[in-house]
């Protein structure tokens, strides 16, 4: 679980004090986290009948390539998501560093939203009435390519005394197919960072950087072992379409196209958690707000 800092609701308040001085139509354009887009573009929807006069465009480039057209504007590369532009603001789901700070001293950082990401699956066998569960564990070591398949006795073991779920699996000899996205994403990040305070050796491997199909290199399998797609739609379409997947979604994507979310228990612990808002809004209290609030550290007072 890790929190969504954003500048996009700084942005629009700006927007909005600049643009009751003048009937001309402001553009502000902004780029960044897929993470985040349904919660920007529903903001942008319903803020055009407040103040017409603004219009507020986001590109979903994921994080990295908003950082990169914030800090680098029209002197970047070209990229997958198109030839380089200036922005006014940028959703990331990445922190930034002191490093970034010095660098890009006009730039902050704004915790605007927080949300979740959980692992999705596709396992034909298993009726949509039942739920997987996995330990954290079990997830650095299928993501590491430790875990090759869903009838791995950890997988297996994961599901005992769950509705019969362990006997299912326990059949399912089946390949696991690992979705991961290709781009440079936030969700990524955040993913990895959780993998990685479960089980150092997670990182070792595999760091935290964001650049997912470059630095997806198991120890166990080698290169190739991971299908990468480009954007948090790309994955979640990868696993809906393709049996045995597995990957990683924002919470808001997997429930509003139905995916499947594995409930997973925390190491030390046997509570089982369900991904669900309310899980969210608990991790948030639990965490308290220091962790959101510390970006703001840089701010002039």
């Amino acid at each position: 679980m890790q929190y969504k800092l954003v500048l996009v609701v700084f942005a629009l308040l700006f927007a909005a004090n600049l643009s009751t001085t003048s009937a001309a139509v402001l553009n502000i354009y902004g780029a960044g986290s897929t993470f985040v887009q349904d919660v920007y573009e529903g903001a942008v929807y319903t803020y055009q009948f407040v103040n017409p006069n603004v219009k507020v465009h986001y590109h979903p480039t994921g994080s990295g390539g908003g950082l990169k057209r914030i800090m680098q504007g029209s002197t970047m590369s070209p990229d997958s998501h198109g030839p380089p532009y200036d922005i006014d603001f940028c959703g990331s789901d990445e922190i930034l560093t002191p490093d970034d700070y010095k660098k890009y001293p006009d730039m902050q950082l704004y915790p605007a939203i927080a949300g979740a990401v959980v692992p999705i699956y596709n396992i034909p066998e298993l009726p949509t009435n039942l739920d997987l569960i996995l330990h954290m564990q079990t997830i650095v070591d299928i993501f590491a390519g430790k875990i090759e398949y869903w009838n791995h006795p950890s997988i297996v073991d994961n599901n005992k005394g769950n509705n019969g779920v362990d006997a299912i699996l326990a059949t399912v000899n089946q390949k696991i197919k690992v979705f991961v996205r290709s781009d440079s994403s936030g969700t990524t990040e955040i993913f990895k960072n959780t993998l990685s305070d479960v089980d150092p050796m997670f990182n070792v491997y595999f760091g935290i950087a964001n650049n997912s199909n470059t630095a997806w290199k198991s120890p166990y399998l080698g290169n190739n072992y991971t299908h990468a797609r480009d954007g948090n739609p790309g994955v979640a379409s990868g696993v809906v379409a393709t049996p045995y997947g597995i990957g990683y979604s924002v919470l808001s994507d997997a429930v509003r196209i139905g995916l499947r979310m594995a409930s997973v228990v925390k190491p030390g612990s046997t509570q089982v958690v369900k991904p669900t808002e309310e899980g969210v809004e608990f991790a948030v209290s639990e965490k308290g707000m220091g962790r959101l609030l510390s970006p703001l550290s840089h701010l002039p007072c």
